[in-house]
């Protein structure tokens, strides 16, 4: 499936070029309003010195005329003055000749009219006062004779000239910036143009003529530049990459096929009924054994009927009255008869009656396990069911417990690794469909599917070999068949908080049949994780420990727990056919007594039981001690 990218609303080359405009609009016009500042302050310093000049100079005239009443002459002054500098007026206040006029001051002086006229100054004259009040800069200086003032001068600038030159600054730096503007974003356009956008849309032609599956037909062609080239160079080592890593992605494929294909035989030929529903009863799978059983085929059952249609009303019924008085809540009858211990958590093993298509009847032991995911919420069940019509009580009842365990931890152990394995599958594939897909990620991915397949692989080993009927005694390790019985019983360990304590040491050879010998130890195990859960409270430790070791021509395997031992009563008992402590839903009273015949039987072996106290991590605690012991 092709991804679906929406398209741009926008031209990346049009962006670009509004960007690079803007860009250099806006640093011409930065520069020339900084242009047009300095110019004007460097104005304002310039008139105001040349005004500090000017005054500098008339003061030293102005005092000897004053003072000798040539009033023509310092007007004739002035006048000179103002024509060759920039100055609108200069105003003289004479309280020297003034005096003799009989009044404060004789004010005098030139001032440019508005057309730029020189005239005669009249205090009286409104107009003239009012170009004197808008003028740019204003500065008045004393006139002092033999230690008095005998005037006061005053010169008057305005800003006209000074305007106009401004303005001819700006129509310059208008005339520099759209020049200088056009020219650099040109360059700019097609340099961009030329250097980064064409070898980026040779890229994206590239890539977007690919496969089905996403991947160029094509490698890019190499480019100038070292960094548009670096880019090219790991685009395509990507692409070869994607390639090389889709074929070992279907290698891992076929091998992923092959191991559920795998599974499926040996769920199908494992001699027991699995029936797989979802959470709310709706069957999902059955194996061939259920088919061949009870007569159906997997689409008269899957996404149609509950596992009630295989079981009498009656004992329906009557499970549901016994759950009821046992948990001292109703249950109704139903569906929830057959999950309710599986939704508490309990073990879940009942017989009962399944009916055939054809209306028979067959007794089986069904052990019904809840599926969980990650966060621990259960999403389906997993019914394992054995008719127990034609075997021996006995033997069958306690193979039946065993599988369950196996099956359960089968269906706990495979959950992980399957799952990593789709997750890391789906994201190499997502990550290539939309081309985000690293180099660098691909070996990683790889070596997590290939280490997932080997757990799984040896994982179906271990079962394998545990439902193998052993005909023939084999030169084995007593630390290996620990192990092997240790992993089938790991997880149900996991699940109900148990600490598994292991020292096992590499002792001599064992003539014994491994596969019963591991059924036995499971049946011990199971024992102990029983009264771990029955007696320790789950917040508590509780805690398991496995050793062995050799004493002379003797190897001695103990299991011991902290579940607080096994009553006097029950001491002589435990190995007894039927003989349980338990409740009849949770325990037969055959696990201890098949061990027993299997180690003492079969293996010419003793296997005592005993209650201990021990201590572990400073602390002391006391539980069931069993000792088997071996003759090598």
């Amino acid at each position: 499936m092709s991804p679906i990218i929406e398209k741009p609303k926008q031209s990346l080359f049009l962006i670009l070029g509004v960007i690079i405009v803007l860009t250099v609009m806006f640093s011409m016009t930065t520069h020339a309003t900084h242009s047009y500042i300095t110019t004007k302050n460097r104005l304002i310093q310039e008139m105001k010195k040349n005004s500090h000049n000017t005054i500098v100079s008339l003061k030293s005239s102005l005092r000897y005329l004053i003072a000798s009443y040539a009033v023509q002459e310092y007007n004739n002054l002035i006048a000179n003055e103002i024509l060759h500098r920039n100055i609108l007026a200069i105003v003289v206040e004479d309280y020297n000749f003034g005096a003799i006029l009989g009044k404060e001051a004789q004010i005098s002086g030139k001032i440019k009219d508005e057309k730029g006229q020189l005239i005669d100054y009249d205090s009286n004259n409104i107009l003239h006062q009012t170009l004197l009040k808008n003028c740019f800069y204003t500065q008045k200086y004393p006139i002092e004779y033999d230690n008095k003032i005998i005037g006061e001068i005053g010169i008057y600038i305005s800003d006209n000239q000074m305007q106009k030159e401004l303005k001819e600054i700006i129509f310059s730096n208008i005339q520099i910036t759209l020049g200088v503007s056009v020219f650099l974003i040109v360059v700019l356009f097609f340099t961009i143009k030329w250097i980064v956008l064409s070898p980026i849309f040779e890229i994206i032609q590239t890539i977007s003529h690919s496969s089905k599956d996403g991947i160029p037909h094509r490698t890019i062609q190499s480019n100038n530049f070292y960094e548009m080239n670096h880019l090219i160079t790991s685009i395509n080592t990507m692409i070869h990459t994607i390639k090389s890593s889709r074929l070992i992605l279907k290698q891992k494929r076929d091998e992923l096929r092959k191991s559920l294909d795998l599974q499926k035989t040996i769920l199908d030929n494992v001699g027991y009924m699995l029936i797989r529903t979802d959470k709310n009863g709706i069957i999902k799978q059955i194996n061939k054994e259920t088919e061949k059983v009870l007569g159906y085929k997997s689409e008269e059952l899957i996404d149609i009927y509950t596992p009630e249609i295989i079981h009498l009303e009656s004992e329906v019924n009557s499970h549901a009255n016994d759950l009821s008085k046992e948990f001292n809540e109703p249950v109704k009858a139903g569906f929830e008869v057959f999950v309710l211990k599986s939704n508490k958590g309990e073990k879940n093993e009942h017989e009962w009656m399944f009916i055939t298509k054809d209306k028979q009847h067959i007794p089986v032991l069904l052990n019904v396990k809840a599926l969980k995911d990650k966060k621990g919420e259960i999403y389906g069940y997993l019914g394992i069911a054995k008719d127990i019509t034609q075997q021996k009580l006995l033997e069958s009842q306690s193979k039946l417990a065993s599988m369950g365990e196996m099956i359960g931890n089968i269906a706990h152990q495979w959950r992980q690794p399957l799952s990593v394995i789709s997750t890391v599958a789906s994201g190499v594939k997502v990550k290539s469909e939309f081309n985000q897909f690293e180099p660098e990620q691909i070996f990683p991915d790889m070596d997590t599917i290939i280490q997932q397949t080997q757990y799984l692989s040896k994982t179906i080993d271990d079962f394998r070999n545990f439902l193998k009927e052993s005909k023939e005694k084999e030169s084995i390790n007593l630390s290996k068949v620990v192990e092997t019985a240790l992993s089938i019983v790991q997880s149900s360990m996991i699940d109900n908080n148990i600490t598994v304590v292991v020292n096992l040491k590499n002792n001599g050879l064992l003539h014994a049949f491994p596969n019963q010998l591991v059924q036995a130890l499971i049946n011990i195990l199971n024992n102990a994780k029983d009264a771990l859960k029955e007696k320790i409270n789950e917040d508590s430790l509780r805690l398991l420990l496995v050793q062995t070791q050799q004493n002379d021509n003797q190897l001695i395997l103990t299991i011991k727990d902290n579940a607080g031992g096994i009553s006097s009563d029950a001491m002589p008992k435990i190995f007894e056919p039927y003989f349980t402590t338990k409740h009849k839903s949770v325990g037969t009273g055959i696990g201890l007594s098949m061990a027993h015949k299997i180690i003492t039987e079969q293996h010419n072996a003793s296997i005592e039981a005993r209650n201990e106290t021990f201590e572990y991590q400073n602390q002391t605690f006391t539980g069931a001690c069993f000792t088997i012991t071996f003759n090598i």
